[in-house]
């Protein structure tokens, strides 16, 4: 897990959580609803219908341009990257969820060492678990991703039955937790709900994105503390880090002692394009949050933060850590 061969202490990080989008990724109402809410409340006479028609351009890296200098910028080795299917929720986008796999199968490809992708699909399409065989085999894709609060239970027949696809085919499950931005349905990212899960495929290899931030931490690690199977992503935690790092260092180290830090994998949720990243990016504070934990704590070693850091997420993707300058 170290950088390079000169044994040398610099080690690899992988940052689990990332989303990237080309142009037509998202549906039109995604960017209708964040410019009601970005709007919501001011009185500056901003129009929201003449922002939401600006944002897709903000945030549009279709060659990775922008993520690789973010990362270079930070500090980090790789990325997994998590493509979206939110059109049963809020309306088709012009591209093809088969489209968008490939894509980042693509980017895949011409990253590669850097950039890792799972597949993805709404698991109520009619054609979800042969999309993830599939794709997955064709792209040598990593693991699968689900979004429950598009509006489905985790554990309900159609997503046991690409839970069951990713269990044949040795691929982790990423099921995202925690809040849910209206128009999603928030009660299905109830981490509670993988129990379900779990008990009907113990052998899955479990991702809690997100944890459960912000407010259903305690439910992850319910789910994750007797199975070692489960693993818990910490991504948008940065938040709280960055307001109370007290509260978030405390939060952290309860979980570390229920499932230990073999389990926890660091994640940023990071956008990249031309209005985002760049100087807005949290990425470097973020991993300085966590590599000054046993400085701040006796609860966490060097050894921990390296797993966290990289090392849990290295073996899960059964990769080997190469440093790039």
């Amino acid at each position: 897990m170290t950088a390079n061969n000169n044994n040398k202490t610099e080690k690899f990080v992988i940052d689990f959580h990332v989303h990237l989008f080309a142009a037509g990724h998202l549906p039109g109402r995604w960017f209708d609803v964040l410019a009601g809410h970005l709007t919501a409340g001011r009185h500056d006479g901003r129009d929201p219908q003449a922002l939401a028609d600006r944002l897709e351009a903000r945030i549009l890296d279709p060659d990775a341009t922008f993520l690789m200098a973010d990362l270079d910028a930070a500090g980090v080795g790789a990325v997994v990257s998590h493509p979206l299917d939110y059109g049963l929720a809020i309306g088709e986008p012009r591209a093809s969820v088969e489209e968008i796999v490939a894509h980042n199968a693509r980017l895949q490809q011409r990253w590669a060492g850097r950039y890792y992708s799972y597949t993805s699909i709404d698991p109520r399409r009619s054609n979800a678990p042969a999309f993830v065989r599939t794709t997955a085999r064709k792209y040598g894709l990593k693991g699968v991703n689900l979004y429950p609060p598009a509006g489905f239970d985790p554990a309900c027949p159609e997503s046991l039955a690409v839970c069951r696809v990713a269990a044949e085919e040795n691929l982790p499950v990423l099921f995202h937790t925690g809040g849910a931005n209206y128009p999603m349905r928030p009660r299905y990212g109830s981490p509670l709900l993988l129990g379900d899960v779990q008990a009907e495929l113990p052998e899955l290899k479990i991702i809690i994105g997100h944890a459960g931030f912000p407010y259903q931490w305690t439910e992850a690690v319910v789910v994750a503390r007797r199975n070692p199977n489960a693993y818990l992503e910490i991504s948008q935690w940065y938040k709280l880090a960055s307001r109370n790092y007290e509260e978030f260092v405390r939060i952290l180290t309860e979980i570390k002692s229920e499932i230990g830090s073999e389990r926890l994998l660091f994640g940023s949720d990071h956008l990249s394009g031309p209005k985002v990243g760049q100087n807005k990016s949290t990425l470097g504070p973020w991993l300085a949050a966590i590599r000054q934990l046993p400085e701040v704590t006796a609860d966490f070693t060097a050894a921990d933060v390296d797993l966290i850091l990289g090392g849990n997420a290295l073996s899960l993707l059964k990769i080997e850590g190469t440093h790039h300058a």
